[in-house]
């Protein structure tokens, strides 16, 4: 607790929630990520055997279901986190792939039929990292078509040794990425 003033006071602390996101003051995504898996879990635990496992429901219909009620909350704005690498990434990675498992019935607590590729190939979902990379282009072509000043002057900056900040070295790298296909 600072004092501001005499009757005035703040209180520091190290992270908080904003808009649904933790704010980390070290700069790390790791409270973030835990946040995100804690919400997608809470929801995943409530649908997963009734609605995620239930058979008598068609695939696609759980997999669109395992989208809109799990997947938004794990995967919502990621995009526009400085990179989605490491440990974060690891763990928003291991509940999007739980979630597809429960749907085929192979979880990884037994011996598993099939490898996280052959679930996403049978169900028709992309890899996590390519689903955040679409998105980021995404907003990357938003931003650049956008007619914000502030927005392009954001992306041009620089950090205090001259290097490009982070988000934008990650969507250089998704950009030269997708250049590949050309």
């Amino acid at each position: 607790r600072r004092a501001i003033a005499s009757d005035l006071h703040v209180n520091c602390v190290q992270e908080y929630k904003h808009l649904g996101g933790v704010i980390s003051a070290d700069m790390s995504l790791l409270p973030d990520a835990k946040q995100r898996d804690k919400s997608a879990m809470t929801t995943y635990g409530m649908i997963a055997s009734r609605i995620l496992g239930y058979r008598s429901i068609t695939v696609a219909r759980r997999v669109n279901l395992a989208f809109a009620l799990v997947m938004s909350r794990l995967i919502y704005n990621v995009h526009t986190w400085p990179e989605c690498t490491g440990r974060p990434r690891d763990i928003l990675n291991k509940t999007y792939m739980r979630v597809w498992r429960r749907v085929m019935h192979d979880p990884r607590y037994q011996k598993t039929t099939w490898t996280d590729l052959q679930i996403r190939q049978l169900l028709g979902v992309d890899a996590f990292d390519n689903i955040v990379r679409r998105k980021r282009l995404m907003y990357f072509a938003r931003i650049t078509t956008s007619d914000l000043p502030a927005l392009h002057a954001l992306l041009q900056s620089r950090g205090p040794a001259g290097e490009q900040q982070p988000w934008v070295r990650t969507i250089i790298a998704d950009l030269a990425r997708l250049k590949a296909f050309f």
